[in-house]
């Protein structure tokens, strides 16, 4: 799941924890803005197996 997003150039500089539990997948942490958490929710939820992803990321302040 991790790697899904190490292999996406626009997020893998992130400091994102992807926590996975049988099919669901938890994202939180920082990204730059806010096309990037729907970027990461896309790509999380692209994987197979994978039937939900709870979204607890935040843009960081500027």
């Amino acid at each position: 799941m991790k790697t899904a997003l190490l292999e996406d150039p626009g997020l893998k500089s992130l400091s994102v924890s992807v926590k996975t539990y049988r099919s669901e997948v938890l994202l939180s942490g920082f990204v730059d803005s806010p096309s990037q958490i729907q970027k990461a929710v896309s790509v999380a939820r692209g994987v197979e197996g994978v039937q939900s992803v709870k979204n607890d990321l935040h843009v960081k302040p500027q």
